[in-house]
């Protein structure tokens, strides 16, 4: 398998996890969501109680869970054990071409961002909304 962060067309890259932690912050040390921060040992927890990890996994209560840290902690579970779709669910990280700015924001996908954390994955896939050559610079890519 290739080991080094790479352009994969369409403004998709495969990036080194590390790399992202460093732009975007880490999710189990930073208030991403509506709530208290969740932690690594939190979602292990949760992994070991399927019911609860379910409850993330229910399209029924995405939106009105949003601020309900069990939510997240259940969602981020169940993404680390079922995974996603990696070709049609690519989220997608903000570079300002204006202000070429030190702001990144992760779009749609904190959860499967944590999760890939929690499992370890050396590498996360992402769309760039932006500045390309700013983005392939911040990804040791140019």
């Amino acid at each position: 398998m290739d080991t080094h962060p790479r352009d994969l067309g369409d403004g998709n890259y495969r990036v080194r996890t590390s790399t992202l932690i460093e732009l975007l912050g880490d999710p189990f040390e930073e208030c991403v969501w509506a709530c208290r921060p969740i932690s690594l040992e939190d979602v292990y927890a949760c992994t070991e109680d399927a019911q609860r990890a379910e409850v993330g996994s229910s399209p029924e209560n995405f939106g009105r869970l949003m601020s309900d840290r069990d939510f997240h902690i259940g969602r981020v579970a169940y993404l680390m054990h079922r995974g996603w779709d990696e070709e049609t669910h690519i989220p997608t990280i903000t570079f300002d071409a204006e202000t070429h700015d030190d702001f990144h924001e992760l779009l749609d996908g904190n959860h499967r961002f944590a999760a890939a954390i929690a499992r370890g994955e050396e590498y996360f896939t992402v769309s760039v909304d932006g500045d390309l050559d700013d983005a392939e610079r911040a990804f040791g890519i140019s």
